[in-house]
């Protein structure tokens, strides 16, 4: 990565006293401030191409700017996970002897009884569902590396799904929850 410069900026945003806030379905006016609001950027530069991220402590976005973000986020069809054929009558058996409050006939203990009655409880969930969902991914490229952001806490599997279906020499997922904020359909 020759080339590469980087820049970082940070503003104060925090409205003045006695504008009006959003919600609470009445109208109320700022009169105190518990934590600054700010608008933080990052700026790199890598072989002439400029990017910039900016990320602002906001309640809410015009529509016209929330368009033009989810036209550059990234749809992927996720495979469910679901149980085969062949696994659902095990996985039925494990997950009614556990409702039934019988687990202790399951050949398992401690957290790999854990772990097995959680994927058996999933899968009996997942059964009628589709094969697929729609995962909405936002990404940073820097180079030869993409940042993938991925909303909520996925499977480890859509983690190393993403890296193998990639021409990028290293894939970091990155799960977006928290004061992450990122458009979702």
């Amino acid at each position: 990565m020759n080339g590469l410069k980087v820049g970082f900026g940070r503003i104060n945003i925090t409205p003045m006293m006695g504008i009006p806030l959003m919600g609470y379905y009445q109208v109320r006016l700022a009169n105190g401030v518990l934590d600054d609001l700010e608008a933080n950027a990052i700026a790199y530069e890598l072989d002439d191409k400029p990017t910039i991220m900016i990320s602002v402590d906001h309640c809410g976005l015009k529509r016209v700017l929330l368009d033009q973000y989810r036209a550059k986020i990234k749809r992927m069809d996720v495979p469910t996970n679901k149980a085969t054929k062949e696994q659902l009558p095990e996985v039925h058996r494990i997950n009614d002897l556990y409702v039934a409050g019988r687990a202790n006939e399951l050949p398992y203990e401690g957290m790999m009884l854990t772990t097995v009655v959680a994927e058996a409880a999933r899968m009996v969930r997942l059964e009628n569902e589709p094969e697929t969902y729609e995962m909405l991914l936002s990404g940073m490229r820097i180079g030869p590396v993409i940042f993938v952001g991925i909303p909520g806490e996925p499977f480890t599997n859509v983690g190393r799904g993403l890296k193998e279906s990639t021409e990028f020499d290293l894939v970091i997922p990155i799960k977006q929850v928290g004061r992450i904020y990122h458009c979702t359909g």
